[in-house]
């Protein structure tokens, strides 16, 4: 590296003031359009710059130093600058002269927490695998044992591959540092043999990884983790023989994860930014949008022909590195798809979104064409889906059919509800006002007979026998179930037992609830109701479809919110139909053959 006195040159302008002071100060004045926090932080930090504050004071060189790394030894990693030298935006060398020039009488950090909330495509990743490779090389600590951590192994190896590509396109760093077997941990990891210090990927369960001595943890998403935190609380713990230890949390919202470690973490950096905290380690870094309305508020602007300014609240990259024309048209389409709306605050503007979308408008919903078995007759086979209950829940099953030479689905829907849920239900705190009495007395006309709607179960249980005795009725009448498909949840071996001696072993399955596997047969069943190919005049099934609630996750894939639903929310008809789609599906061309089915005409 040059000498400290040019390093520190290349960070400061004419007035002595770095780039931390500087964009702080256009924060501060309204010059850079900033979330609340941003401006409740100018207003903490900017007097601290020029004085003591509990011992710590502001040295430019350690921040310059740690962005000379950044911007002369790295490079980025991928895209169309791939392999040209990694020149940060203000906001990020900001940030950085931020955590690591604020220091003590003895030249150690003051900030061993960084928590920077920022929106998906704002560089988070390149600045990350940097800041990795900062640690693993230069930040002085023998030995440094740098993690790259994530939910999943696949989110964690991202930003470790991308530090293994500035590696390998840098001149100074890519004969350096040797990527390997660690002699610490015996996994694959990123070594700098010169002071024994390795970089490594890590995700799973925090029981797995015992031994850790971090001197530097950069945690990738932390706000869609799902087991309160445990791995990143285990590293936390790790770094207490550290000199100075650091953590970067660079995450955007999430709509799946509440209350979680992230929120734990977020409501901890308010209090600091509020006052109600006193904790001088953690340096929160919050780019959100302040409320809802903004987000449109931006549209609106652009369809004026303005720049949607206000979206860099969330979006400090825009226009330098975040496309802005994909964000108008993700935007646009979660003003006319709802169901869209969650992923798109979450992930592009940080902004919580704790209400689920409905999937389905009522009018698709509900389709009260009858079947008149006299005039169609009676299907020879049937695919089953079925919903099993919990204790006072409803309990459903679906048989869903084709005849030849039409292209609709047919379905006979049939609920069971616990005599002792409808008691409840005169409870107003779980009162669900569902006339499960009267739907009782209702039902699809057959052989001179009345298939109810609903049937009434005494207890407080729905068990596994009512579906039996069900396909066992079909059965007595001609409709053979040709495959079933169910949750497993309360499947246990005699149902499954029983289930097998129906279809035989190679015609039932269990549907993994999962958003990849329940995410097509959705929208796949969303629009057959659209194009009301579905004819099932149950009214239960009609309430129960208008009940779902569904969220977006990352991968645009939709799945069905089960939690904190209204007592009067059912969607357990709505499962069973799309366990019976996934079994028609799964079975289509051998039940085409099997029912002599012709297109129509």
């Amino acid at each position: 590296m040059p000498s400290t006195s040019s390093i520190v040159d290349a960070y400061v302008d004419e007035q002595g003031r770095s780039d931390a002071e500087v964009y702080l100060t256009d924060i501060y004045d309204g010059k850079i359009v900033a979330s609340k926090y941003m401006k409740r932080l100018s207003e903490i930090m900017l007097p601290r710059f020029h004085e003591e504050y509990r011992g710590y004071h502001y040295n430019i060189e350690y921040g310059a130093r740690v962005c000379y790394f950044v911007e002369h030894f790295c490079c980025f990693p991928e895209g169309s600058k791939m392999g040209q030298p990694f020149q940060m935006l203000q906001f990020q060398r900001a940030a950085i002269q931020m955590a690591y020039s604020f220091v003590d009488e003895n030249d150690l950090r003051e900030f061993r927490q960084v928590l920077m909330e920022v929106a998906r495509k704002n560089g988070k990743t390149s600045l990350m695998s940097a800041l990795c490779l900062y640690h693993l090389t230069s930040d002085g600590e023998p030995g440094a044992e740098v993690y790259n951590c994530a939910k999943n192994e696949q989110q964690a190896r991202k930003c470790y591959g991308s530090a293994d590509a500035m590696r390998i396109h840098s001149p100074y760093l890519k004969n350096r540092i040797r990527r390997g077997m660690s002699q610490k941990s015996g996994k694959s990891a990123l070594n700098y043999d010169k002071n024994g210090s390795t970089l490594l990927a890590l995700s799973g369960k925090a029981s797995t990884k015992d031994g850790l001595s971090a001197s530097a943890v950069i945690y990738d998403e932390l706000a869609s983790v799902e087991d309160n935190g445990a791995l990143f609380e285990q590293l936390e713990e790790s770094t207490t023989a550290r000199r100075q230890p650091i953590t970067w949390i660079i995450s955007s919202e999430n709509n799946i994860t509440i209350d979680g470690i992230w929120d734990e973490r977020l409501k901890y950096c308010y209090g600091i930014l509020d006052g109600t905290i006193q904790d001088d380690t953690v340096l929160p870094l919050l780019y959100t949008q302040d409320n809802k309305n903004e987000v449109f508020e931006g549209l609106d602007a652009y369809e004026r022909g303005e720049d949607p300014i206000v979206w860099m609240k969330s979006n400090p990259a825009l226009f330098e590195v975040k496309d802005v024309d994909k964000l108008i048209q993700r935007t646009r389409q979660a003003a006319a798809s709802p169901r869209r709306l969650p992923a798109l605050l979450t992930k592009e503007f940080c902004l919580k979104s704790g209400t689920y979308s409905a999937f389905l408008n009522v009018e698709d919903c509900i389709n009260n064409t009858t079947i008149d078995f006299d005039e169609i007759g009676v299907p020879p086979y049937v695919c089953i889906g079925f919903d099993l209950a919990a204790k006072n829940d409803l309990c459903s099953c679906i048989a869903r059919w084709m005849i030849p030479g039409d292209n609709k689905y047919y379905e006979i829907a049939k609920f069971w509800v616990a005599s002792e849920a409808i008691r409840l239900g005169t409870d107003a705190n779980q009162k669900d006002n569902m006339p499960y009495n009267f739907w009782s007395e209702q039902g699809q006309p057959m052989d001179g007979t009345i298939w109810h709607w609903v049937d009434i179960v005494e207890g407080d249980r729905v068990g596994f026998d009512c579906v039996l005795d069900f396909l066992n009725d079909l059965v007595s009448v001609g409709m053979y179930p040709y495959c079933i498909a169910y949750d497993p949840w309360h499947i246990g071996d005699l149902e499954d037992r029983s289930i097998r001696r129906l279809v035989g072993d190679s015609r039932s399955f269990a549907v993994p609830q999962t958003a990849r596997v329940i995410s097509p047969l959705m929208r796949e069943h969303e629009l057959d109701l659209k194009a009301k190919r579905v004819i099932c005049p149950n009214p239960c099934l009609h309430h129960n479809r208008t009940s779902v609630q569904a969220r977006t996750d990352n991968n645009d894939n939709i799945f069905p919110q089960k939690k904190d639903l209204k007592p009067n929310m059912k969607i357990d008809g709505f499962m069973a139909e799309i366990f019976s789609l996934a079994a028609f599906n799964k079975y289509r061309d051998e039940y085409l053959v099997a029912i002599d089915w012709t297109p129509p005409e």
